[in-house]
């Protein structure tokens, strides 16, 4: 039986999705499901309803993007589901889809997590964020658009533990530094990274104010 709205701690929304996080540990999930990326049990094209998302227990929150869907855990790891063809699930084989959903590797002490339509970034409670899957406009942060190695998160050194948040939109992250700084990356075809320009950025830069 889906559990009714009440019964949501957190929300989310992906392209097309929306999530529920639920108070025993589980998840709702309605909306675009091409591929099954809800990870509901079900390949229709959409679900207008809520429905349970199968095998997650212990989650606190959950994001998805265009066909894939990720939740943080209690106990601070992350778990993705759904197609892998950029990484984005960070599923190590090269399958398409990853289901049920399945713990990321290397990540830890996670208190929150934010999706574009195929990349994910995770942010940690020491002030570390990591980032997995489609690269080809620098989503990932890394200084490259190399797709290698996508479905590892993979640490931005340069912001040097500093971020106390993160928050992504279609290709592109940014982050606010215990300093109050911004920093954002991706693309920036329409100026949306804030740095006077609209030059891709592979690598975090700092928003001029």
């Amino acid at each position: 039986m889906v559990q009714d709205a009440s019964s949501c701690v957190t929300l989310g929304l992906g392209a097309g999705s929306s999530y529920c996080a639920t108070s025993n540990g589980g998840g709702l999930a309605w909306g675009y499901n091409v591929g099954g990326g809800l990870g509901v049990g079900s390949l229709k094209t959409h679900e207008n309803t809520p429905l349970p998302v199968t095998g997650l227990s212990n989650a606190t929150q959950l994001v998805g993007g265009f066909r894939h869907s990720c939740a943080r855990l209690s106990n601070g790891t992350v778990s993705c589901w759904g197609y892998n063809d950029f990484g984005q699930t960070a599923a190590r084989s090269p399958q398409t889809t990853a289901f049920p959903p399945t713990v990321v590797s290397g990540l830890s002490s996670i208190q929150n997590l934010t999706s574009g339509p195929d990349h994910v970034c995770a942010l940690s409670s020491f002030g570390r964020v990591s980032c997995w899957g489609r690269n080809d406009i620098g989503q990932l942060g890394r200084g490259t658009t190399s797709m290698e190695g996508s479905h590892e998160p993979t640490p931005i050194n340069q912001l040097n533990f500093n971020m106390i948040s993160a928050t992504t939109s279609g290709a592109h992250t940014c982050g606010v530094l215990r300093d109050g700084q911004v920093y954002c990356w991706g693309s920036n075809a329409s100026g949306q990274l804030g740095d006077g320009t609209t030059v891709d950025r592979y690598a975090p830069t700092p928003v001029t104010f």
